[in-house]
């Protein structure tokens, strides 16, 4: 962790919303412009990306709400692909992308479902 102590931390991963989007997205673009070179974060496009009806954002949060990590799927006629998984640093090895992961696996339709009950 941050802090230095070795404690896991308590996470929920959770489907976003479209009506949540801008509560966690400044805090993934964050992660994103630390975790990845420049050439390769999507900092500039995340926003217009989550907004496509067919992208769903999913968050590793802390009960305050602070991501520690984020998962983007892309679901197309072929299946769900995922595009982006990151843990922010500090907080890798405890677990958190194979929750993500886990959670992408699980039921990759119902994130398209759960994005989309609010609009």
């Amino acid at each position: 962790m941050e802090d230095g102590s070795e404690e896991t931390p308590r996470t929920d991963v959770m489907v976003v919303n479209r009506k949540e989007l801008a509560r966690f997205l400044e805090q993934c673009k964050r992660i994103e412009k630390r975790v990845f070179p420049k050439h390769e974060a999507m900092t500039a496009s995340m926003e217009s990306e989550l907004k496509k009806s067919n992208t769903h954002l999913l968050v590793a949060k802390t009960a305050e709400s602070e991501v520690l990590g984020y998962a983007i799927i892309v679901h197309t006629t072929e299946g769900s692909q995922l595009t982006k998984l990151c843990v922010k640093e500090g907080y890798r090895r405890f677990g958190i992308g194979s929750r993500l992961l886990k959670q992408v696996q699980s039921d990759p339709m119902q994130h398209k479902n759960l994005s989309e009950e609010l609009p």
